[in-house]
């Protein structure tokens, strides 16, 4: 017999040496996040900002990041497949 098991999964963030941990969004979560951005585009920063603290992440984290570390983040947490900004060798 096959079976199909899935985990609560989590995502650790580390912003200037502070270590932090959120659970990944569900499908329902997401679907509702985009529905909220489509339907008010102009407030989708404060958007993202209310789905991550909902995912357990404290805004004092969201609010020490700059711009494009906030971008990177949010294709990193929506897309599994997303590696993160690539360091410089």
């Amino acid at each position: 017999m096959r079976e199909f098991v899935t985990k609560p999964k989590k995502l650790k963030l580390s912003l200037n040496g502070t270590a932090y941990e959120m659970r990944c969004p569900t499908m329902a979560e997401n679907d509702d996040l985009e529905i909220k951005i489509k339907a008010s585009p102009e407030t989708s920063i404060q958007t993202y900002k209310e789905f991550f603290v909902s995912l357990g992440l404290p805004m004092e984290a969201l609010n020490g990041m700059d711009l494009e570390d906030f971008l990177d983040f949010i294709g990193f947490v929506l897309n599994p497949k997303f590696k993160g900004p690539q360091q410089a060798p």
